[in-house]
């Protein structure tokens, strides 16, 4: 890995083996990583640190604050930051949820697949830096 960092992304996933994995991607991939374990951490972490989280990878099914009431609380607030939203769930009604929010550029189903979620990581902060 480069010394220089590309950004910072924060990591929010309960399952403690799933979001070690995300981290290690992330690093590996150049970026620095903020974690939290909850939905509730997630939201005081961008609310503690705004402007300083360049995008988030977010876990749907968190207790008792869900990816969702994540990504409600970031349209609440006005922060626009890019998310990804990782799920077990592949029902179409997923898709339905999270396209309401303009915050999401992409939802993935778990297990992620590492080279996947580095190259989207990628796009999005192209798409950052050009804008």
């Amino acid at each position: 890995m480069n010394d220089i960092q590309k950004g910072t992304i924060m990591v929010a996933e309960d399952d403690d083996l799933v979001r070690m994995m995300i981290v290690s991607a992330v690093k590996n991939a150049g970026y620095a990583v903020v974690e939290a374990n909850s939905g509730q951490e997630a939201i005081d972490i961008v609310l503690q640190n705004r402007g300083k989280i360049d995008m988030s990878i977010i876990d749907l099914r968190m207790q008792p604050k869900t990816g969702l009431d994540f990504l409600y609380e970031l349209e609440t607030e006005d922060i626009s930051m890019p998310c990804i939203m990782v799920t077990v769930d592949d029902s179409s009604d997923v898709l339905i949820e999270t396209s309401k929010y303009k915050n999401i550029v992409r939802v993935m189903k778990k297990p992620v697949k590492v080279d996947d979620l580095q190259s989207i990581i990628d796009r999005v902060f192209r798409k950052i830096q050009a804008a």
